[in-house]
């Protein structure tokens, strides 16, 4: 859902990318989505997904595919198992790090020389539809409960310098999404929850913000939400 609903932002990101890179990272790959989008814009000698969960990983490598990996390892440690990359790409992961800078500086050290990593991170989401603005105020109380920041973006806009890496471009870039998408994503996250705490959810409120998602999983309108995507890219000052 989220390869689908980011998919021509994350390309019009990719489009800065030169051409028929050696390797692309794809950190924190999921269940690999948006790494096969990423290899099908870039047309990289190889790509490779990065990611924790086993299970996800299985999905991910369901359907092999030339030069395409799938590979399990947590991206916050070095030194990855795939050697130096061209290409890091980071999309929606930083909001459930703790400490995003410490995670550059550790991906700064996987970069051949000139190697480039791409943060597309969500600075803010500006909505009129009072169903996603209580969905958005749970998502970011349960992100705050476990040390991270569903705006992050703001935050890596605001690093100073950090070590390995310069920055040589930063966007602010608006990202509308249809409704009815919307509300199936939300309502796909609302499930993985469950009652977890920091959401501030009671099980009346999960139950009537499920309801409501789901009466919105057939609206026509495309003018209640729209992201706001910092994307920001960073190329090596040393090899990894």
């Amino acid at each position: 859902m989220l390869a689908y609903v980011f998919a021509p932002e994350i390309k019009s990101f990719l489009g800065r990318v030169p051409p028929d890179p050696r390797l692309v990272i794809d950190l924190g790959c999921g269940p690999g989505f948006t790494t096969r989008l990423i290899a099908e814009t870039l047309n990289a000698r190889k790509t490779v997904g990065l990611d924790t969960s086993q299970p996800f990983l299985d999905i991910a490598g369901s359907e092999p595919t030339d030069g395409l990996d799938f590979l399990h390892h947590d991206v916050t440690r070095a030194p990855f198992p795939t050697g130096a990359a061209d290409v890091l790409f980071c999309h929606l992961l930083l909001p459930h790090l703790a400490d995003p800078a410490a995670a550059l500086r550790t991906w700064a050290s996987q970069l051949r020389p000139a190697g480039l990593l791409l943060v597309d991170e969500v600075s803010d989401i500006h909505t009129t539809n009072p169903t996603f603005r209580t969905y958005l105020d749970a998502a970011e109380g349960l992100l705050e409960g476990i040390g991270g920041d569903l705006y992050v973006g703001r935050r890596v806009e605001q690093l100073g310098r950090v070590p390995g890496l310069r920055r040589i471009s930063s966007r602010l870039v608006k990202h509308p999404v249809a409704t009815a998408a919307c509300a199936r994503m939300f309502r796909l996250n609302l499930n993985a929850w469950g009652a977890n705490p920091y959401a501030g959810l009671s099980d009346q409120d999960r139950t009537n913000l499920a309801a409501d998602l789901d009466n919105l999983t057939t609206s026509p309108a495309t003018t209640d939400i729209h992201w706001q995507m910092r994307q920001v890219t960073f190329k090596a000052t040393t090899g990894g």
